[in-house]
């Protein structure tokens, strides 16, 4: 039977726990809004201005903050990692994109093809909202 104090602990751990799963659900939709976002919503009038700012903040944080932290550095990234470390994960792949692939088809995705296709979808999306932003001048 457990004393009080270790009730008392128990129940604040597992209200830690509880916090880090709702900050983990919470940062998972947020980062695959970015991700949808980044990738498709050049393609409607509707959400081209959203398009413009998530693009270049994501621009930002893999050149600008990559210069620092390394090439393709994402700071919403590092903030995931933080709350999945704090959740017991452990060796994560440097690519959001990576973890997420492994995480739904249960395998080990070479993290070379998974950055390539990272990239190549991501340079589509730079130029189509590259195009529409000429498209719209003349």
């Amino acid at each position: 039977m457990l004393d009080s104090k270790n009730q008392f602990e128990y129940s604040v751990n597992m209200e830690k726990v509880t916090f880090l799963w709702i900050i983990n659900i919470v940062l998972f939709q947020i980062h695959s809004f970015v991700i949808v976002i980044n990738l498709f919503a050049w393609m409607s009038w509707k959400f081209r201005k959203l398009h413009y700012a998530v693009i270049s903040l994501t621009i930002f944080s893999w050149i600008v903050l990559g210069f620092f932290y390394g090439f393709g550095y994402c700071f919403l990234t590092d903030w995931h990692y933080d709350i999945l470390r704090d959740l017991g994960y452990s060796n994560l792949p440097y690519s959001y994109i990576k973890f997420c692939l492994d995480s739904i088809f249960g395998s080990d995705l070479n993290p070379f093809y998974v950055d390539i296709g990272t990239v190549i979808g991501f340079v589509i999306a730079v130029a189509g909202a590259v195009n529409n932003l000429l498209w719209r001048r003349n």
